[in-house]
């Protein structure tokens, strides 16, 4: 509402003016999809269909089902990268298609969405046939080829059947006939009626059945050859999560067909209300496709079974891996030979063999099981970093170079600190994407790829804690030396420090790199990132010394700051400066402390055997928490732009310039004057403290 009030002359400065605003959000909510939802759907939905083919004998008919589902989510997830791409959703109009691409991706989008609605509609009437009628009548009326035929052939039909519309829209012909079919809205209809109203009569209708059966007590709900009540809650949640994601795109669709085109504005697209519904129900409609394969991994209990006996069976590919029966009549076999005539003996044998085997695979699912699970849980916590401190750490770190390196002639100490800070954070950051994508510590399993990436991280980590460690000490200089001039405070001696620590962090990483390179010469496994003498220097300059310094300049200027309460001009702004050096010290301790406590018990615990300390360390035994650490450890980088740059009044006038000469978007322009909060009015320099 506040921007049409900005802008009130007409309605086409109104409506070009919601629509900058809506595209910018439609853009966001691509990105989001795009990072987060597109990994998910298209690794889960190829597992899917890996899992259920590679276990044929054990699949069910809502595996089935499930299975036509992970291919079209599988389809949906391709066309989707092209779709928010493209002009509509992101405004890059360098991404756009001509009719043919428009008409080849309008197919797979139609075919996968009637895939998706049909099998959905059949998993509700499955889920009533279980439950009413016998087994030996489901085993004679179905029939997986019969019912993948009909699903796949009918959503191909009725796809081609509406699509005649568009592409007669598309020709430019005389025919008559291809001119009375010129009407995108007979195609829509097509769609809703058949690819939405028929399917939701059909699934309130075996709903409906279903609620009367559930009343009545059969013998078939005894029946423990049933399906497991796991996969009951399953197809209910399937079905409703289907049509609730897919129900505000079809009804796009009827307002469409019922009212026809809009009201266009000048340029001629719709107004950017309906076309921004539009995109956002056709972006739930794409979010089907990784909704559906979370909800089958997380409710079907049957998976993880199927999962472990898949891993097993491709880990044993080129070699025999024996099962748990084939083992059991070996030593069956064995056993007849040298002991016949004595039966009991070998029943004995035999019972005490199967029931150990059984235990032991047991124990080794479980296990798998619990490993699974923890993988997941850091993945998700990989993702929620790569969508939330992500992109701040990597835009505010880029944002405080270009302003910075646009001002330099009003560069001052403080800002070559903070340029040089948000280069290494700006290294930490982009290469934590794939530090906290290694969940399995399979990216580089050659010691030559894991001492590089250690050094790199390395060498990055130490100057930004250098960074961090030194800058604290020059607010103590300068607040100290704020009634008269120190020579110490130089722009020259400035960048003579920022050079020595480069140089500090290089020579701490590679120094103690070369001394254990010639220690471990000829060892083809030797990593130098396992290394205790490594990780002690690492837990010792890299934290102790740093934190204890920062801490002793702290508390030094929080000493100054409360003697400047007696002048009481001085104090508002000491107060400000005040919160946030306490939070500096909180965010700096809260980040690594963790990480460095862990290294310490994994230090303490260790045994002298270098082999056995780097065979067996927390971080095996410990995946979870270890990758917690980590993630905790890289958020420091994506928070110092926050802390030290936009809580800055300096930085923040600089940015307000910066947007004003630069900024040709009038959202981005409104966006920074809310957020930053910036008066117009002139101050006097401050320097940050």
């Amino acid at each position: 509402m506040w921007i049409s009030m900005l802008y009130n002359e007409t309605d086409a400065i109104v409506d070009f003016q919601l629509s900058q605003d809506l595209g910018l959000i439609l853009s966001i909510l691509s990105i989001i999809y795009l990072v987060v939802c597109f990994p998910l759907g298209l690794c889960y939905n190829i597992l899917l269909v890996a899992v259920n083919l590679s276990n044929k004998v054990s699949m069910t008919m809502p595996d089935v089902y499930f299975v036509n589902m992970a291919i079209a989510g599988l389809v949906l997830n391709l066309v989707a990268p092209v779709e928010l791409l493209s002009s509509t959703f992101t405004r890059w109009h360098a991404w756009e298609y001509n009719d043919e691409v428009h008409i080849t991706l309008l197919i797979l989008f139609n075919i996968s969405s009637l895939v998706i609605m049909y099998s959905t509609t059949l998993l509700s009437l499955d889920y009533y046939i279980e439950r009413a009628l016998p087994r030996t009548y489901m085993s004679s009326v179905y029939n997986t080829k019969h019912v993948c035929g009909f699903i796949w052939g009918g959503a191909v039909l009725t796809s081609f059947s509406s699509l005649l519309f568009y592409v007669c829209n598309h020709i430019s012909t005389k025919m008559v006939e291809c001119s009375k079919m010129q009407n995108k809205e007979a195609a829509d209809a097509i769609m809703m009626f058949i690819g939405y109203a028929v399917p939701a009569v059909a699934v309130l209708y075996a709903f409906v059945l279903i609620l009367r059966i559930r009343k009545e007590s059969t013998p078939l709900d005894q029946d423990s050859a049933r399906l497991d009540p796991s996969i009951h809650r399953l197809l209910l949640a399937s079905v409703c999560v289907q049509f609730v994601l897919w129900t505000p795109y079809y009804m796009t669709l009827l307002v469409h067909t019922i009212t026809g085109a809009p009201k266009y504005i000048s340029n001629g697209h719709y107004l950017p209300s309906y076309n921004f519904m539009r995109c956002v129900s056709k972006l739930l409609a794409f979010s089907s496709s990784f909704a559906m394969p979370l909800m089958y991994r997380q409710m079907n209990k049957n998976f993880s079974g199927k999962l472990q006996r898949l891993l097993r069976r491709l880990h044993c590919r080129d070699q025999s891996c024996p099962h748990e029966h084939s083992a059991v009549q070996q030593v069956v076999t064995l056993t007849k030979i040298s002991m016949e005539g004595r039966p009991s003996a070998l029943i004995w044998i035999y019972n005490n063999t199967t029931e150990e085997l059984n235990i032991s695979f047991r124990n080794s699912t479980s296990e798998n099981y619990e490993k699974y699970q923890f993988y997941m849980i850091g993945l998700f916590l990989s993702c929620l970093y790569t969508v939330l401190l992500f992109p701040i750490g990597f835009i505010g770190n880029i944002l405080i170079l270009v302003v910075n390196l646009t001002h330099r002639e009003k560069m001052t100490i403080p800002d070559l600190y903070f340029v040089n800070l948000a280069v290494a954070d700006l290294i930490l950051v982009a290469d934590s994407l794939i530090e906290v994508f290694n969940l399995n510590e399979k990216y580089y399993d050659y010691a030559v790829l894991c001492t590089f990436m250690s050094l790199f991280l390395q060498i990055n980590m130490y100057s930004s804690i250098f960074f961090l460690t030194w800058m604290s000490f020059d607010r103590y200089i300068a607040l100290a030396s704020s009634m008269s001039s120190c020579p110490l405070r130089t722009m020259q001696l400035a960048k003579l420090s920022c050079g020595l620590i480069w140089m500090a962090s290089i020579f701490a990483t590679l120094l103690p790199f070369t001394i254990v390179q010639t220690q471990h010469r000829g060892e083809v496994h030797f990593c130098f990132a396992n290394v205790s003498e490594i990780q002690w220097l690492e837990v010792t300059i890299g934290f102790l010394v740093p934190f204890s310094i920062i801490g002793l300049c702290y508390s030094l200027i929080v000493r100054i700051l409360m003697r400047a309460q007696k002048h009481r001009g001085l104090w508002p702004r000491r107060q400000k400066a005040l919160r946030m050096i306490v939070v500096v010290v909180l965010v700096f301790f809260i980040c690594w402390l963790p990480e460095n406590v862990f290294i310490s018990i994994q230090l303490l615990q260790g045994t002298t055997n270098p082999s056995k300390r780097t065979a067996t360390t927390l971080w095996h035994d410990y995946p979870l928490t270890g990758h917690i650490v980590n993630l905790a450890a890289f958020s420091n980088s994506c928070l110092n732009p926050i802390i030290y740059s936009f809580l800055g009044e300096t930085f923040r006038d600089k940015l307000r310039l910066f947007v004003k000469q630069k900024a040709s978007w009038s959202v981005v322009n409104r966006f920074c004057h809310h957020s930053l909060d910036l008066h117009l009015s002139v101050r006097d320099k401050v320097s940050e403290v």
